[in-house]
């Protein structure tokens, strides 16, 4: 039986997990010793840490709220502003803003992920070691 955190359930809420854990990654690996000019400067970059952006966005609206107040430390709020930022300003995405935000923010992210993931994962070993 599969436990359900409001429309999402627990499979797909792993998946978001995974995802997003994907996401940090490849921003991780694109930006690694690079400074902002770098960033601002390469639009393959650029783009596709945005892209990555647009992942852990879409995959944070499949996190159930019940989840995110365990985590208060990762401002959930300001994710949502970014998401706004990349829907709707597209052709004037403000580099400045990104590269903070990735600095500021996404190492806090990927701390809670990871809990999040430990913690689903115990509770799918436990669940196993109930059935055997």
């Amino acid at each position: 039986m599969s436990l359900s955190f409001g429309t999402t359930t627990n499979k797909e809420y792993y998946f978001c997990l995974v995802d997003v854990s994907e996401a940090i990654d490849k921003i991780q690996d694109y930006l690694a010793g690079r400074n902002f000019s770098y960033y601002e400067s390469n639009t393959m970059v650029h783009q596709a840490v945005e892209r990555c952006f647009e992942i852990i966005l879409k995959a944070n609206n499949n996190i159930p709220e019940t989840q995110k107040i365990f985590y208060p430390r990762v401002p959930w709020d300001e994710f949502k502003k970014i998401h706004q930022i990349l829907q709707n300003g597209y052709r004037n995405i403000d580099h400045h803003l990104m590269w903070d935000f990735i600095n500021k923010y996404l190492p806090t992210l990927r701390v809670a992920i990871d809990s999040m993931v430990d913690e689903y994962q115990a509770r799918e070993l436990k669940k196993l070691q109930l059935i055997n």
